[in-house]
């Protein structure tokens, strides 16, 4: 398989899990494409002042890497800074939110494993 960044689907949601402003995934494997465990892997793109609220996941755990910008998150409750080339792992049943605070679009991957 192979395809161009022009050609993977792209969803935009408003105050995604509770958060503010505009979150946009390109979803880099639509999901009849993903091998095994893998529930989502996209690009996601938080805008200036964007949010995605605090949530937690049950029965899986998720990766996100930032390719570009900074935020703020909150890793089971404890304040974090992220930064490019930073990367957090949220394990099953731990919550997570994260908060663009910068000037710039925040860019991270986001791979959601079920187990």
């Amino acid at each position: 398989m192979f395809r161009h960044q022009n050609q993977m689907n792209t969803e935009v949601r408003q105050q995604m899990k509770g958060g503010s402003g505009t979150v946009t995934l390109q979803h880099i494997l639509e999901e009849s494409e993903r091998i095994g465990p893998c529930r989502l892997f996209s690009r996601v793109i938080l805008a200036a002042g964007s949010s995605i609220g605090v949530h937690s996941h049950s029965d899986e755990s998720e990766i996100f890497y930032i390719l570009r910008g900074r935020g703020a998150a909150k890793h089971n409750g404890e304040d974090i800074v992220l930064k490019e080339g930073d990367v957090m792992m949220i394990g099953d049943g731990m919550s997570h939110g994260i908060r663009n605070d910068g000037l710039e679009d925040l860019e991270f991957l986001a791979v959601i494993i079920a187990g």
